[in-house]
Formats: structure tokens, C-alpha cells, sequence
């Protein structure tokens, strides 16, 4: 059957919006497959920051709706990224503060669990390395910390705690707690040692008294015995025994203004040394002729040796004196 042209032209315009269909088809197909490509990267990207890389891929997003999304979400994900590097460089600074300290610092939180130890609180406080996110009340064994931790956290006031350490009674803490109301209730403990300054305390008042006495003693004779001379002053055996023994309590009463002179100066590092040809033996004798009566008293007898090569050294003669003395004093007293 011949086609006339009408039938041509019906068939014609059948193929053409059949290519038409076709043609559309494939673009959205097309664009299917490019959708899911992109989807599927911003998927990878997605994991890869799940899993802790934070390192900046460099895809093409594309400029459409879903590209704005991911964009934004990639920026966000990078700000947090810095933000969790600078935390954990905080942290990390902190921390290091913290275990360089000598003091103790101990953080609770609202619920009272604990939440930063340093060394030092966990040395003095004896605390196992478990014992963060644990309840300070059962963790710390010290009454006292645990009553004023414990106030502390219900927002009353606290002051200074003087107390001993836990199970070495020699060693003295001074404990301040204080709220924190920044992040949530919660409270932080500082422990001092001050061992050391109640020792050089002790110390200070030891010597103190032992200065005291030293000079009651030699003040009283020089009293006595110039009392004695104002009552009689036509004995003049008496006299002269008198002057003598005054002289000598003086003389020891100078000698301990400059013993303390000299501690005031070694204190400051203003002590010098003023080195000089010195007669060892000659400077023994003279210290020994000094305790030989008391010494004679207590039976006792001190034997002195000098070895040649140490007969005449380059030393502070002074010094030296006072050292020497103070051994054979003290072996001769107790």
C-alpha cells in the first residue's frame, strides 16, 4: 500500500517526539547518576569526619540546593574541628600546670563526683589512679576535707582548714575550698604543705628561747657581780676577782651578738670569707685551754692532734674558731 504524504508526515513527527522522549529520558538519567555521585561523596566525606579526619577534602559540591547544604554542613564540621583542637590544647596546658604544681587541687562536681586530681592531691591524699567520676565521700578519707567539700557544694561558706596528712601525722596541710558556679555547681579543693614553715617556726622559737637563756646567763653574773662591787668597793682582792669575771660574761655576750649578726648575714648570702694564713695548732690549744677546768671537773681529757700538713692552712680563722668550739663544747656538756 503506497504511503501518501500525510502518512510520511504522521510517522515523521512519531519519531521525532519519540527521539524527543528518549532524549529526555537519558538527561534524567543522566542526572540521576550525577546525584547519586555527589550523594555518595558527601557520604565518604560524612565517615571520614565521623571517624576522628578532620582533614579539608576538596570536592566539587556543586551549586544547587543539596551543594549549599553540604557546604554548610562541611564548614561546621571544620569550625567544631578547631574548636576541639583548641580544648584539647587547653586541656593539655592545664594539665600540665596542674601535675607541676606542688599544691594539691581536687575538682568536684555538682553531684559530688570527682573530676580533676592532680599528683599532688593524689600523693597527699593517698587516692587510687580509679578514682575520677567516683563520689569524693567515698574516695576521700579525711573528715574534715569531706565536711567542708560537702558545704562547699551546698553553697555555705568555708574558711582555712589546718589539718595532718592521712596516715603521716608529721606532715601539716592547709586546705582552702571554694564553690565554682561557672559550668554547674560544684567545688574545688587546694591543699598547701606547710610542714616545712611550721618546722623553720618551731625552729625559730627554739632558737629564740635558746637565745634568751644564753644571755639571762652571763646579764645575771655582770649584775650580781657588779651589785657585789657597789656593796663593797674597798676589797680590792674581791675587786679584781669581780672586773675579771665581768669581763669574761661580757666578752660571751658579745660573742653572741655576733654569732647572731652572723646568722643574719649567712641568712641574706651577705657572709664572707676572708681567708688567711692560720695556726691550727695554736688555735685548737687555745679553744682546749678554754673547757680544760670543765673537762678536769667531769674527768674527762681531751687529746689533740694535728697532722703536719694541716699545721698552717689558708682559712677563715674565725669561723673555723667558732666551729671548733662548738664541737668541743658540746662533746664536753653532754
Amino acid at each position: 500500500m503506497p504511503l501518501t504524504t500525510t502518512t510520511l508526515l504522521l510517522l515523521g513527527a512519531a519519531a521525532g517526539a519519540a527521539l524527543a522522549l528518549a532524549a529526555v529520558a537519558l538527561l534524567r538519567a543522566s542526572r540521576a547518576a550525577t546525584e547519586g555521585r555527589r550523594v555518595s561523596t558527601i557520604l565518604d566525606v560524612a565517615r571520614r569526619y565521623a571517624l576522628g579526619d578532620l582533614s579539608r577534602p576538596a570536592p566539587d559540591y556543586g551549586d544547587d540546593h543539596l551543594g549549599s547544604v553540604a557546604r554548610a554542613m562541611d564548614q561546621a564540621v571544620q569550625e567544631l574541628g578547631r574548636r576541639v583542637d583548641s580544648l584539647a590544647r587547653d586541656r593539655a596546658r592545664m594539665e600540665a600546670i596542674l601535675s607541676s604544681m606542688i599544691e594539691g587541687v581536687l575538682v568536684v562536681d555538682e553531684q559530688g563526683r570527682l573530676q580533676l586530681v592532680n599528683d599532688a592531691a593524689r600523693r597527699i591524699l593517698k587516692l587510687e589512679k580509679d578514682s575520677l567520676n567516683h563520689s569524693y565521700v567515698e574516695t576521700i578519707r579525711h573528715p574534715g576535707i569531706v565536711e567542708h567539700l560537702g558545704r562547699a557544694l551546698a553553697g555555705a561558706e568555708t574558711s582555712a582548714l589546718e589539718l595532718s596528712v592521712t596516715r603521716d601525722t608529721t606532715r601539716t596541710l592547709v586546705a582552702q575550698v571554694a564553690p565554682v558556679v561557672a559550668a554547674g555547681r560544684g567545688a574545688v579543693l587546694v591543699m598547701h604543705d606547710i610542714t616545712d614553715l611550721r618546722k623553720a617556726d618551731l625552729i625559730r622559737r627554739d632558737f629564740v628561747a635558746n637565745v634568751s637563756h644564753e644571755l639571762r646567763t652571763p646579764l645575771t653574773a655582770i649584775k650580781g657581780y657588779a651589785e657585789a662591787l657597789l656593796d663593797d668597793p674597798d676589797d680590792a682582792d674581791a675587786h679584781e676577782r669581780f672586773v675579771e669575771i665581768i669581763h669574761r660574761h661580757a666578752t660571751r655576750m658579745e660573742r653572741l651578738v655576733q654569732d647572731l649578726l652572723r646568722l643574719a648575714r649567712l641568712d641574706a648570702g651577705q657572709e664572707a670569707v676572708e681567708l688567711a694564713p692560720c695556726d691550727i695548732d695554736a688555735l685548737v690549744r687555745g679553744i682546749v685551754s678554754d673547757f680544760e677546768s670543765l673537762a678536769t671537773d667531769k674527768q674527762q681529757t681531751i687529746g689533740i692532734h694535728v697532722a703536719p700538713d694541716a699545721a698552717m692552712l689558708s682559712t677563715d680563722a674565725a669561723k673555723l674558731h667558732d666551729i671548733v668550739r662548738n664541737l668541743v663544747e658540746n662533746a664536753v656538756n653532754y
